[in-house]
C-alpha cells in the first residue's frame, strides 16, 4: 500500500508538473501568437506604405515621360523658330540688298539726267517719255507724249 500511495502521489506530481508544463507551453503559445499578430500588423502596414511609395514612383515616371515630351516639342519649337528667323534674316537681307540695287540704279539714271513720271491715264498706268519729242505716241489732250505701259504677269 506504501507504494500504492508513493506511485499515487509520484503519478499526482508528475500531473501536477504535466499541467505546469501544459500551461507555461499555452502561455508561450499565446505569448508568441501576440507577438506574430504584431508582426503581421506591422507588415500590414509596411506592405501599405510601399503600396504608397510605389504608386507615387508610378506617379513620377509618368510625369518624367511627359516632361521629356513636352522637353522635345519645345525644343522643336525652338528649333523651328531659330530656322524660321535665319530664313526670315536672309530673305529679309536679300530683299534689302534688291532694294538698294533698284535704289542705285534709280540714282545712276537721276544722276545720267533720267527721270520718269508715272501718272494714270484712261485706267492703265502711263509714263511720261520725253515732253520734246512730239513724234509717234499717243498725246494726253494733244500736249505732251505718253506711253503706256504693259501689265505683264
Amino acid at each position: 500500500m506504501a507504494e500504492t500511495k508513493l506511485s499515487l502521489i509520484s503519478v499526482q506530481a508528475e500531473s501536477q508538473n504535466l499541467a505546469q508544463l501544459l500551461q507555461q507551453q499555452t502561455q508561450e503559445t499565446a505569448t508568441l501568437l501576440n507577438q506574430q499578430a504584431e508582426q503581421l500588423e506591422q507588415l500590414k502596414a509596411q506592405s501599405a506604405q510601399l503600396n504608397s511609395m510605389s504608386q507615387g514612383i508610378a506617379e513620377t515616371a509618368k510625369i518624367k515621360k511627359t516632361l521629356f515630351t513636352s522637353n522635345i516639342v519645345l525644343a522643336s519649337i525652338a528649333l523651328i523658330l531659330l530656322i524660321s528667323s535665319i530664313a526670315l534674316g536672309y530673305v529679309s537681307k536679300s530683299k534689302y540688298n534688291d532694294i538698294n540695287e533698284m535704289q542705285n540704279k534709280v540714282d545712276y539714271l537721276k544722276s545720267q539726267g533720267g527721270s520718269m513720271f508715272t501718272m494714270e491715264c484712261g485706267g492703265k498706268l502711263c509714263v511720261e517719255l520725253d515732253p520734246n519729242v512730239k513724234e509717234s505716241y499717243a498725246l494726253d489732250n494733244g500736249t505732251r507724249p505718253l506711253g503706256i505701259v504693259r501689265e505683264v504677269r
